[in-house]
């Protein structure tokens, strides 16, 4: 029958299962099992007894682990390595547990060795700040295939070596995401906040592989969001250029030489990429637009006792013929009929 931890006996239980795994495995290898932060716990057997080869763990370590995780769900990992001597040792021995506890987490396994974790600790390396360099630059470019691709080579080569310098490439990877994209921001707290979630999340994966799919995940949660500020800022650009054309049709619908070239030339752009925004923005060109502020103009005028010669030439037109030939094709009458009409 399974049993799984409750919240009221659940320190009581780690007890009893600490108490059951150090009887058995002291009946191998003398063994000291602890309780890690309420959520594993951890034996070290010591490996040089002659019984610490594979059949130990086969026919001890194994069944230990299984029967314990049925009975309570409780999870038992193991480190083959040295034990206390004396009293006097133990607490170094429970010091090095919480070392021993970070490597299960880089070699992958529920059972491992001493020398494992020694080996990693003596690599000396230098952090691959050049691959670092070329995964932002990817990141940063919108390059998510090849961006993913670098992501998972930093983590897996730093899960090869210590886990201080593991836990350290980790988060210079993370503070170099997030000075990229986040340092001309205002809202800083919220950024911290963020931040503090993405890392809380990291810290509770139990593999390499569910830290690199956090970073994947990050990746891509960061491109959106570098896409929508891109987006956002184009869309500021082209609000400013469509304020910009406006107002100088505004200010010069009256000079005959006002058309879509002359306002590009003001905004020193191209008058093709200009008119495109424009005509994508406001649904008309901006030829349209000029004609249509003169009519008004023209309109108003021809209220007046101006004539239709002068009105012309006020509205911006190049001359009476064209003014006369637009305005009736504008309307569906002629500068005098709709004067007429305006009486």
């Amino acid at each position: 029958m399974e049993r799984k931890i409750c919240k009221d006996d659940d320190e009581l239980i780690w007890f009893a299962v600490s108490n059951i795994c150090d009887e058995i495995g002291n009946m191998w290898n003398p063994t000291v099992s602890v309780v890690m932060h309420g959520k594993s716990l951890v034996m070290l057997m010591n490996m040089e007894n002659p019984y610490a080869d594979g059949w130990l763990k086969e026919k001890v370590i194994e069944p230990i682990r299984k029967n314990i995780w049925q009975f309570c769900g409780a999870q038992i990992q193991v480190v083959i390595g040295d034990t206390a001597e004396d009293m006097s040792m133990l607490p170094l021995v429970f010091q090095n547990m919480d070392v021993y506890e970070q490597y299960f987490l880089l070699i992958g396994k529920d059972v491992i060795t001493y020398e494992e974790i020694a080996a990693r600790q003596e690599k000396n390396v230098d952090y691959p700040a050049g691959k670092e360099e070329l995964y932002l630059a990817c990141f940063a470019s919108g390059k998510q295939q090849e961006a993913d691709r670098l992501c998972r080579e930093l983590i897996e080569e730093a899960a090869g070596y210590s886990f201080n310098y593991f836990s350290n490439a980790i988060n210079h990877m993370l503070y170099s995401i997030w000075n990229i994209f986040f340092r001309n921001e205002k809202d800083m707290d919220m950024i911290e906040i963020n931040q503090r979630s993405v890392l809380k999340r990291i810290q509770q994966c139990s593999t390499v592989e569910e830290i690199i799919e956090e970073f994947l995940s990050l990746n891509r949660f960061m491109a959106e969001y570098a896409e929508k500020k891109n987006s956002e800022k184009k869309q500021k650009t082209f609000d400013a250029m469509i304020l910009k054309t406006d107002g100088l049709i505004e200010d010069q619908f009256g000079d005959v030489n006002l058309n879509i070239q002359y306002i590009a030339d003001e905004m020193q752009m191209s008058a093709a990429y200009l008119g495109r925004v424009y005509n994508k923005a406001k649904g008309k060109s901006i030829t349209e637009a000029i004609t249509a502020r003169r009519m008004e103009e023209a309109c108003r005028l021809l209220k007046t006792d101006i004539t239709v010669q002068e009105i012309a030439i006020q509205s911006g037109f190049s001359s009476t013929t064209y003014f006369y030939r637009l305005f009736k094709k504008y309307f569906g009458m002629t500068p005098n009929a709709y004067r007429m009409s305006e009486k």
